[in-house]
């Protein structure tokens, strides 16, 4: 600073601080633009005065300073009131002290603009200003989008607006697609500040999806057996758009091609857009079983022979059926009967039906013969038989009808022990003879008999025996076997075949000559001719 001094010869100019020349820092003021207009008044005059200093002044003893006598111009008074533009704006201070003598600076002030600009409603519109505002608007009709116009804001600025950037759309009228679409209006001036006006234009997709599907299907279950099915392949289409999306997704409950049970359905299929638009369609499908089931088992006609007092029937195996579904399938005799019951006689036909769950039947069914507990049926069963030895024979041979005996289911049975029993054809011996036939049914195990007697008389007188050569010679081993009485001894061999084929004669005994032991019993002597001996009494 300056160097008060008390000579008044010397002429030094005073001096100051805060305060810009060729060797001095300018000071700079900084304000800002008072609201709403581009200029700033001062209000104090202090802000940019600088302070003098003088090499004269008076001492003041109370407060120990020096006053000093240079003023400023302009006054702190003079600058109350000034206004100053945006920007830099110099101001010119003169220091002078009392001596005349002066000095000159600068100082600066600075106005600052920052102030944002802003938006109003153009003149004439009778509305609040819509930055910051939303507005909902519904989609038109089968399109993704909405028509929409606004009055657009203008832009102000308490200075100038330098540039304004225009939003997106047209605000006099543009097509808006649905969805949140913010427009952006961006104002600056010239000092760089910015504003934005952002309005918002919410396009709601008010237009639910269309969805068409195939309606009224019918599948029906594979008629195959092995394997099973449980139901129908189910093949359907559908198709769905939307305002937004030509290729709109969509749901249903079954998918297409998926193996439905037999019955009614009701598929529900769903198309939700974006905008949550939904519309449901409904297929309605039918599954049906056609196909009858089938028995795996079943049994064949038979026959039963019913017994006296039998408290159980004919027994069978209860058929079994399966259907191509899979299912169970119920299997009923018609008639209620049942493996066990007791039938009258005769012919019964046992019906099974088999039935489905969907209601397809098949029928079934086999004959059972109840066969009554009867004897069997003999016929041709002769009366006793009366015959005459063979001339000088005391045998004779024997025909009858064939002795034919059947049981109750018709088949022919034969003789009990009928290789040892007489048959048709035969010699029968001198006398009489028991014939007796007895059959057993197979089944019921009742007996028949068929008996009569074959009478053979005697009505030639004996001739004597001439010599010793008419006594049989047997063959070695064979004494003493006692051929019976009246048995053949001797003589021609006659052939007789009975029911097992043999040749035989009776008494089992097949004579001939060239021995010297006799066949007959001790008590009896083998007498006769070359034709015909016969045992007889001695």
């Amino acid at each position: 600073g300056a160097t008060l001094q008390s000579n008044a010869t010397v002429q030094t100019k005073p001096s100051y601080q805060y305060c810009g020349n060729e060797t001095h820092p300018v000071s700079v003021y900084i304000v800002s633009t008072e609201k709403g207009k581009c200029t700033w008044t001062d209000q104090d005059g202090m802000s940019i005065q600088p302070d003098t200093l003088d090499n004269r002044g008076e001492y003041n003893s109370t407060s120990k300073t020096f006053t000093q006598s240079a003023s400023v111009k302009p006054t702190r008074q003079e600058l109350i009131g000034i206004t100053y533009p945006r920007g830099y704006t110099d101001v010119l201070f003169t220091v002078t002290d009392s001596m005349g003598n002066e000095n000159k600076c600068i100082n600066q002030v600075y106005v600052n603009d920052d102030q944002e600009p802003a938006f109003k409603m153009p003149n004439g519109v009778n509305q609040s200003l819509i930055c910051g505002k939303t507005f909902e608007v519904d989609s038109e009709p089968y399109k993704c989008s909405a028509y929409f116009q606004y009055y657009e804001p203008v832009a102000t600025d308490n200075c100038a607006v330098s540039s304004v950037q225009k939003p997106a759309h047209n605000p006099k009228g543009d097509h808006y697609p649905v969805g949140s679409n913010v427009e952006k209006i961006t104002a600056k001036d010239e000092s760089g500040n910015e504003k934005i006006c952002e309005i918002m234009i919410k396009v709601k997709d008010v237009e639910p999806p269309t969805l068409s599907c195939d309606n009224d299907i019918v599948a029906y279950v594979p008629a195959t057996f092995s394997p099973c099915h449980n139901g129908a392949v189910v093949n359907f289409k559908c198709n769905a758009a939307d305002n937004c999306n030509s290729k709109q997704p969509f749901q249903c409950s079954v998918n297409s091609g998926s193996t439905i049970a037999v019955g009614k359905h009701s598929i529900t299929c769903t198309a939700t857009d974006t905008g949550g638009n939904t519309t449901t369609a409904t297929i309605k499908a039918k599954v049906l079983d056609v196909t009858p089931p089938r028995f795996k088992t079943f049994p064949s006609d038979m026959v039963h022979y019913a017994q006296a007092g039998e408290s159980f029937g004919k027994t069978w195996d209860v058929p079994v059926a399966e259907d191509n579904t899979c299912d169970v399938v119920d299997v009923k005799e018609i008639n209620g009967r049942k493996p066990g019951d007791l039938l009258a006689a005769g012919k019964h036909d046992i019906t099974y039906v088999a039935t489905d769950k969907s209601g397809n039947s098949v029928t079934k069914s086999f004959t059972l013969t109840v066969v009554s507990p009867s004897a069997p049926s003999i016929s041709n069963c002769p009366g006793n038989i009366t015959k005459t030895s063979d001339t000088h024979q005391w045998v004779t041979r024997v025909t009858w009808p064939d002795i034919v005996a059947t049981d109750a289911d018709n088949k022919t049975l034969t003789a009990k022990g009928i290789e040892t029993l007489p048959v048709s054809g035969m010699a029968f011996p001198l006398g009489i003879t028991t014939v007796k036939y007895t059959f057993e049914g197979t089944t019921s195990k009742q007996v028949a008999t068929c008996e009569f007697n074959v009478i053979v008389n005697d009505v030639e007188k004996p001739s004597p025996v001439t010599s010793a050569t008419d006594v049989f010679k047997c063959s070695p081993g064979s004494e003493g076997k006692g051929v019976g009485n009246y048995q053949q001894c001797g003589g021609l061999v006659i052939p007789v075949t009975s029911k097992t084929g043999q040749i035989n004669v009776i008494g089992g005994v097949v004579p001939f000559s060239g021995t010297n032991t006799t066949c007959c019993n001790t008590a009896f002597k083998c007498t006769g001719d070359d034709k015909y001996k016969a045992c007889l009494p001695k």
